[in-house]
């Protein structure tokens, strides 16, 4: 599925109109326009969907997953060599901020101490 087509499905599905995403972007830290999220359905302009951080904030804004979301575009996003345990906590430390992401890696190292 094109970007452009699916960016403007799934803000139909979630009854959003292109200046709502554009808000759920920037107040993710990716300041975005209305006008800039209709470039990006038409065409005219292409997202930098290359920046991890955009992506995970694209993901949020569009309430799903990074993994989820670049499936959905046709990119091979699964490491199948990992649970999908594993996977689902790496969406949830990816989705975090950074002081957030440190906690939980914290958490985790010292689960993993426990049952090492």
């Amino acid at each position: 599925m094109e970007f452009r087509d699916f960016l403007k499905q799934r803000r139909q599905e979630l009854d959003l109109s292109q200046q709502e995403l554009a808000d759920r972007l920037s107040d993710k830290g990716h300041e975005t326009s209305y006008a800039r999220v209709s470039h990006w359905e038409t065409g005219r302009n292409k997202p930098p969907l290359e920046n991890p951080e955009f992506r995970r904030a694209l993901a949020l804004a569009l309430e799903m997953d990074v993994n989820t979301m670049l499936a959905r575009l046709g990119y091979v996003a699964f490491d199948d060599e990992r649970s999908p345990e594993a996977r689902l906590a790496a969406d949830i430390v990816d989705n975090l901020p950074a002081e957030g992401r440190e906690l939980a890696l914290d958490i985790l190292r010292s689960l993993e101490k426990r049952y090492a």
